[in-house]
């Protein structure tokens, strides 16, 4: 049984750290998962750094801090058009986001 997905805002709080280094964009995003923890997990594999994918053992990413980043469900129909697990970036957002294959 496949879960019901939800969208989730997530946003960077201002306290600083090291760990923005290891993301691709520090910007508030949607994400579109079954609950909260999946929405983190998947902004992190997703903003990846290119260069931090080479790293052996994966560091930690700041999109899965709760003191780095805000989780909030959002209620807005127009997201339930992803009926798959994703993160939704604005326009401007997905050029920064971009990286390297």
């Amino acid at each position: 049984m496949t879960q019901q997905l939800h969208t989730w805002k997530l946003t960077p709080t201002e306290l600083p750290s090291a760990l923005w280094c290891l993301t691709s964009l520090k910007a508030e995003i949607r994400v579109r998962a079954a609950g909260p923890l999946e929405a983190r997990e998947l902004a992190a594999n997703e903003l990846v750094r290119w260069q931090a994918r080479a790293v052996p053992d994966r560091p930690v990413s700041p999109w899965l801090d709760p003191d780095l980043v805000a989780c909030t469900e959002l209620k807005d129909d127009r997201f339930a058009l992803f009926d798959e697990p994703c993160v939704l970036f604005d326009e401007p957002a997905t050029a920064i986001a971009s990286r390297p294959e």
